[in-house]
């Protein structure tokens, strides 16, 4: 939850304008784009939100204060229907009677990739104080950030590259290389690890409890997991 501090206009002047409200919601799993088939967790799943906001936005600010979702990589890996329809339920439920806050159309969308990178560099900098320096620093956060189904690469660029991006917080204009690989989170790469794991002619097994494991040379010693959807029981031996 996010409070902004406008001028006259209307408009932010600074990075430093804008200030992170304490919530005890923290992160709600599981994610959007798990729930096409769940039609009737939706409403629950947003009255969550609904709830905390409303705990700490006045009243009187609740309907001029916008409630915005924007999708990341997850729902980037759907087909296009799929994504479509599962926004369209949580617009549904953000415009019903249920919902105290302010709609906007376009305040619910999947966003790119390059967005979602050029979003975890603001963020990183905003929290070490980069971009709330009243002087222009010398230096900036690069960002790797490793989500679960894509990873975002982001810096800063001193020259002007043929594919650099241009950013305005504020009065300031940042040039930045930014960049996200989609399917190339930890949960996708280990989901592909499984699946090879499954197919490989050289692994080996190991008998416990009763149980067949997989010995799995990616997985450290003590490692001991069942994963139900695959049907597989996986151990770590790093030197299987």
């Amino acid at each position: 939850i996010y409070k902004f501090n406008v001028n006259r206009n209307g408009k932010v002047d600074s990075v430093d304008d804008v200030e992170e409200l304490t919530n005890s919601l923290g992160k709600l799993k599981p994610g959007l784009s798990s729930m096409l088939n769940k039609p009737n967790d939706f409403e629950a799943y947003f009255q969550k939100l609904f709830g905390e906001a409303e705990k700490i936005i006045p009243k009187v600010k609740q309907s001029s204060t916008p409630f915005v979702v924007l999708a990341t990589a997850g729902m980037r890996l759907l087909p296009e229907p799929e994504q479509d329809a599962i926004m369209e339920k949580v617009k549904e439920i953000l415009k019903g009677d249920s919902s105290p806050f302010l709609f906007k159309d376009d305040n619910v969308r999947v966003i790119s990739g390059k967005e979602e990178a050029i979003f975890a560099w603001i963020t990183v900098n905003f929290i070490q104080g980069v971009l709330t320096s009243r002087m222009r620093p010398s230096f900036s956060w690069g960002v790797l950030d490793m989500g679960g189904a894509s990873t975002q690469v982001t810096m800063r660029l001193f020259k002007r590259p043929q594919h650099s991006t241009t950013l305005k917080l504020g009065n300031k204009i940042h040039r930045l290389f930014a960049r996200s690989y989609l399917d190339m989170g930890l949960a996708s790469i280990h989901d592909r690890y499984l699946e090879f794991l499954d197919q490989w002619k050289d692994k080996s097994f190991a008998s416990m409890g009763g149980l067949e494991y997989f010995k799995s040379p990616c997985h450290h010693h003590g490692f001991m997991e069942s994963m139900k959807p695959l049907g597989m029981n996986i151990i770590g031996e790093p030197n299987s």
